[in-house]
């Protein structure tokens, strides 16, 4: 942000922007500074602190119905104005409470994944330790069908069958 030389004028780098112009107006006819004190008014003396009756002169009736007409026009665009800033905030409130949705749902299901995908692991693990313990003991076990040959063989199916 830009000031102007004596530092008290935050629009002055804004010359060809119309709403600092008509915010630069505002503050003239209230005779303050928004960004320090009280500014001095015409003809006051510079080292004493102007009274608050300064603002007076914004609530002053005017006769002029042209320059009611002026402040009319002045504030409804500075009015405008506020209104386009408030709805730009709101957009940019909206927008980083969706970003903020977005990344706690996301890190919800990476927690979702991770937990998942470990349970799996160990499952995985687990059936290839059973699928190797069987393999031990089918080995250390007689063959089945060298078994089943030998009872044949041997006849004593028919005894069996008596």
């Amino acid at each position: 942000m830009t000031t102007d030389a004596s530092g008290s004028n935050p629009f002055a780098g804004f010359a060809g922007f119309k709403p600092a112009d008509m915010l630069d107006r505002m503050w003239d006819m209230m005779r303050m500074s928004p960004f320090g004190g009280m500014a001095p008014f015409p003809g006051a003396a510079s080292g004493l602190p102007p009274s608050l009756s300064s603002m007076s002169d914004m609530m002053a009736p005017l006769t002029s119905v042209e320059e009611l007409d002026k402040r009319i026009t002045d504030l409804r665009a500075v009015e405008q104005w506020l209104k386009l800033n408030l709805g730009m905030l709101q957009s940019a409130i909206q927008a980083l409470e969706v970003q903020r949705a977005t990344l706690a749902t996301l890190r919800a299901f990476g927690a979702f994944a991770q937990s998942s995908m470990s349970a799996a692991e160990e499952a995985a693990v687990a059936a290839a330790q059973a699928a190797s313990a069987s393999r031990a003991d089918a080995r250390h076990a007689p063959d089945a069908e060298a078994a089943a040959s030998d009872w044949l063989m041997a006849g004593l199916w028919n005894d069996a069958l008596k």
